[in-house]
């Protein structure tokens, strides 16, 4: 063995040997007990990731499991829409992980499951049929875009008419009048007193 090949065994080992490391410091992050911050960071991430879950049609983000960590959690999230991603579909996301490229990875990935949700490819006014049924019960739900025939059942959008401070006050004064001109006239007139029998 050549002293090159030896110096390129060396340099594979001592790659190894730092993915180990990465990997035993991840598992010792894991096995302590969680936070109130970490806690706090979960439901960040699973309240930013619902919103892309639901883009994409799915019923919502998974709820953390009692062994997922903050970057553990967002490894899971990215990994559940990663087939929405033509970019990402068939990459190894543990690896991106490794190498601090979860973050680009993360980004492009929700970007492409909210262009890719159920709405995708319909032509404007056009809609079809999403599934969203559990065991128990069938539900149906049609999604689109843009306008269709069951427009024409929807209530229109009330209209707002915005009054400027003197239009309101105005209006509180000339109420005010109203009150007291109706407690006036309904007040009872007093009888006038019999002087005499």
């Amino acid at each position: 063995m050549s002293y090159q090949d030896q110096m390129a065994l060396l340099q594979e080992k001592r790659r190894e040997l730092r993915a180990l490391e990465a990997q035993a410091e991840r598992t010792a992050k894991n096995m302590r007990p969680l936070t109130e911050q970490d806690e706090r960071e979960l439901m960040e991430l699973r309240a930013r990731a619902d919103e892309t879950y639901r883009a994409a049609g799915r019923i919502g983000a998974p709820e953390p499991m009692s062994s997922d960590r903050p970057d553990t959690y967002r490894l899971r999230l990215a990994e559940g829409l990663k087939k929405h991603s033509a970019t990402w579909k068939n990459a190894d996301l543990v690896n991106a992980y490794a190498a601090g490229a979860l973050d680009v990875a993360e980004t492009q990935i929700y970007a492409e499951a909210r262009a890719a949700g159920p709405t995708a490819g319909l032509a404007p006014g056009q809609m079809k049929p999403v599934d969203r049924s559990d065991g128990l019960h069938k539900v149906i739900e049609w999604v689109g875009n843009g306008a269709h025939f069951t427009d024409h059942f929807r209530r229109p959008a009330p209209r707002v008419v915005l009054k400027t401070r003197e239009q309101c006050e105005d209006m509180v004064r000339t109420n005010a009048m109203q009150r007291v001109t109706e407690i006036v006239h309904r007040r009872p007139v007093p009888r006038p007193m019999r002087t005499g029998f």
